[in-house]
């Protein structure tokens, strides 16, 4: 089940799905992987068990179906808030969203999940004052790395197709904001050239 599934350990599971062509083997190592047993643990398995195992892990071999995103979650006793909307993130959280995986492939953008809503959810703060609770965005690093180790796919897969559809819409607002600043940056120079003369 997705639910029992890390974003490391999908990883994990991904990358031998990459690299592992012959479908026997490819099983084999899917199965070692998951039960986090030694790849010869599963070799000595009877045909039997073997099956019964495989049996299993059969839904592996779809994506978890369930896309509905929670926008709030707890993991290891704290609440987090996913910030979906690119306007209501914090600058330093936009940032930190658009830098993440740039310079990867499209293929391997996968792999930055844990980081992607490290960056994108605000961890849940008791305060003293009214209202007592906050919102309140730590970086990303922190965060990722509590995700990666254990937040499970059925939670984080929606998020995937989500931040495929906004990384690939966020490209043309980043590039309309550097235009808006370097305009204003040569606004600047022309002022200071005019003063200088």
């Amino acid at each position: 089940m997705w639910k029992d599934v890390t974003i490391n350990k999908y990883y994990e599971l991904h990358t031998i799905t990459k690299m592992v062509k012959d479908p026997v083997e490819l099983n084999i190592r899917l199965l070692a992987c998951y039960k986090g047993v030694d790849y010869k643990a599963i070799e000595r398995l009877t045909v039997r068990q073997l099956t019964k195992e495989l049996q299993a892990i059969a839904f592996l071999k779809e994506l978890p179906s369930e896309t509905k995103l929670q926008t709030t979650f707890r993991l290891r006793g704290n609440i987090y808030k996913a910030i979906i909307l690119t306007e209501q993130l914090t600058s330093g959280q936009f940032i930190d969203f658009a830098s993440i995986g740039k310079d990867e492939k499209p293929e391997d953008t996968i792999y930055h999940i844990h980081e992607l809503l490290g960056a994108m959810c605000m961890k849940r703060k008791w305060i003293t004052k009214l209202p007592f609770l906050t919102y309140e965005y730590e970086g990303w690093e922190k965060t990722a790395a509590v995700f990666h180790d254990h937040m499970t796919m059925d939670i984080a897969y929606p998020f995937y197709l989500f931040f495929c559809n906004v990384l690939k819409n966020l490209q043309q607002p980043m590039v309309d904001y550097s235009l808006k600043i370097a305009n204003k940056e040569i606004e600047k120079m022309k002022k200071l050239i005019k003063e200088s003369v």
